[in-house]
């Protein structure tokens, strides 16, 4: 993830699900994805409308030396999203009654730098974002 824009690099919003709808965090991706999620859940808090950057996926192809994530969908009443880079973990889920969402026959939402990408990247953890890198030890499975 980008701190900041780089070179083809497209925002990705943060907003905040108040507790009666789920009390978690959705992550859109460009302006398009933000703009249409504010439009359609007013209730959202728009906390930052680039709180990062990423690569937007061409059909859901990732360029070169960036890495594909995935999004999944509770699809509850209580909406929560699942990000991670694992496909296995991203299969799963959707056995489990997540629903994938992304581009192209893969339905990648996002490419992120590769690990050994020089350009300044976010410094935290996947999991303060929902984000998971491997396999989810605890992956809730919709109602």
């Amino acid at each position: 993830m980008y701190a900041s824009a780089a070179a083809a690099s497209s925002p990705v919003c943060r907003y905040y699900i108040p507790p009666a709808l789920g009390d978690s965090h959705f992550f859109g991706r460009g302006t398009i994805e933000c703009n249409a999620t504010g439009q359609k859940s007013p209730s959202f808090v728009l906390e930052d409308p680039a709180f990062m950057h990423m690569i937007l996926p061409n059909a859901g192809v990732c360029p070169a030396n960036t890495i594909d994530v995935y999004r999944v969908f509770s699809n509850r009443p209580d909406a929560n999203h699942r990000y991670m880079t694992d496909k296995a973990t991203r299969d799963e889920m959707v056995a489990k009654g997540w629903l994938a969402e992304g581009d192209g026959p893969d339905l990648v939402v996002m490419c992120a730098p590769a690990q050994n990408e020089t350009a300044p990247c976010w410094r935290g953890r996947f999991e303060d974002m929902g984000w998971r890198s491997g396999r989810d030890s605890n992956p809730r499975p919709p109602a």
